[in-house]
């Protein structure tokens, strides 16, 4: 259940980022609209990530390849 939370708050970030692209503020620069569209396409493979674990049943009691490094 707290994996499912978990990806509906990223799931909120990344409509939040990907919607500050279509009607760009006047004070957001260029450059900031892009890396948020770009934290936006990182947060999608983060939940795909997570989603996947969670079917295969890895309840995230297996470290992952970020932490083993």
């Amino acid at each position: 259940m707290k994996k499912h939370i978990e990806i509906l708050f990223i799931k909120v970030a990344i409509w939040i980022l990907m919607g500050r692209n279509l009607t760009r503020c006047m004070v957001v620069s260029r450059r900031d609209n892009n890396d948020m569209w770009y934290m936006a396409e990182r947060l999608e493979s983060i939940v795909q990530r997570m989603d996947e674990e969670y079917r295969a049943g890895n309840y995230g009691n297996e470290p992952d390849s970020a932490q083993q490094r």
